[in-house]
């Protein structure tokens, strides 16, 4: 029996990691994305303030 409930455990421990690190894949592919869409506008919004000058 206390084989079986380390095996769980294990298993479970695991299981939570794997989740856990797939969303944290996933917010930091957002978070790269929203910078480099931001980064891009700013510099679009630096280029039309030379424009302007």
């Amino acid at each position: 029996i206390y084989l079986v409930e380390n095996w769980f455990y294990i298993k479970n421990f695991s299981f939570s990691l794997l989740f856990f690190f797939l969303v944290f894949l996933d917010a930091f592919e957002n978070y790269w994305e929203f910078q480099k869409m931001t980064s891009s506008m700013h510099q679009l919004d630096s280029l039309s303030n030379q424009k302007s000058y």
